[in-house]
């Protein structure tokens, strides 16, 4: 571990740059450092594992109750200071005025705010349009912020992923009670190539998942959305939204 962090060869000559104000940059507090070497750390970890398999995911999926994996959480947030950066900024008070939205009033969205990246609040605007829509045909509409609650493991090597959001729609008219979790991944412009591997393996899950369900009058169907990007890709995104 010692050898790992300090030799040349790992660790020791990765450099990185920082960018803020002046008094943002004069006294960075430790535990803004340490989110920092995480970050990096699980970069350089996916690079590690990039092209090694040593496990496989299991298709099998098992029903977990909501409040056993999305339980109480204290998050902490940098605020971007990029052009239109908006991770860390509410939906309420964001850095740009298209991105407002008052969240307390919307029994939809599971929590009274969201802290996220700017296509992740794109996202929930995009939901928000929908949501009459979904309404006419599901009984239940209730979106969720993944905020590293649960993980997927691709089939193939393991490779782990966390979506950032679920929809959840419970249908009105049917013989059994059908619940659709649909994952969705809000990405920036700047990660589409690189991280296409997600997009591909949450489109697996909706053919080669199999359910663990124990109730006869329950049925779960488990679907992968394609990206959610509003200037790239929000025509392909909603042409697969469109089926519900």
């Amino acid at each position: 571990m010692a050898e790992f962090i300090t030799l040349d060869s790992y660790l020791a000559k990765i450099q990185v740059e920082l960018k803020g104000t002046k008094e943002q940059l004069k006294d960075i507090p430790p535990e803004v450092r340490f989110e920092f070497a995480v970050d990096i750390l699980q970069i350089i970890a996916e690079d590690i594992d990039e092209g090694t398999i040593d496990g496989f995911g299991s298709r099998v999926f098992v029903p977990r109750a909501i409040e056993k994996t999305f339980t109480d959480k204290k998050l902490k947030f940098t605020l971007s200071e990029g052009d239109d950066a908006e991770k860390g900024y509410s939906m309420k008070e964001p850095k740009l005025p298209e991105h407002y939205l008052d969240l307390s009033k919307e029994d939809w969205y599971a929590y009274q705010e969201n802290y996220g990246t700017s296509e992740e609040k794109k996202l929930v605007l995009f939901i928000k349009a929908a949501y009459e829509d979904l309404r006419k045909k599901y009984r239940e509409v209730y979106l969720l912020r993944n905020e590293r609650f649960f993980k997927f493991h691709r089939f193939s090597d393991a490779k782990a992923m966390e979506p950032d959001f679920v929809l959840f729609l419970t249908e009105k008219e049917s013989e059994r009670r059908i619940v659709y979790q649909l994952f969705i991944e809000p990405k920036g412009s700047h990660l589409l190539e690189g991280e296409r591997w997600k997009e591909e393996f949450l489109q697996q899950i909706e053919q080669e998942s199999q359910m663990n369900v124990l109730h006869e009058n329950l049925e779960y169907k488990l679907i992968g959305l394609p990206f959610y990007n509003k200037s790239e890709r929000e025509r392909i995104f909603k042409d697969a939204f469109a089926a519900f």
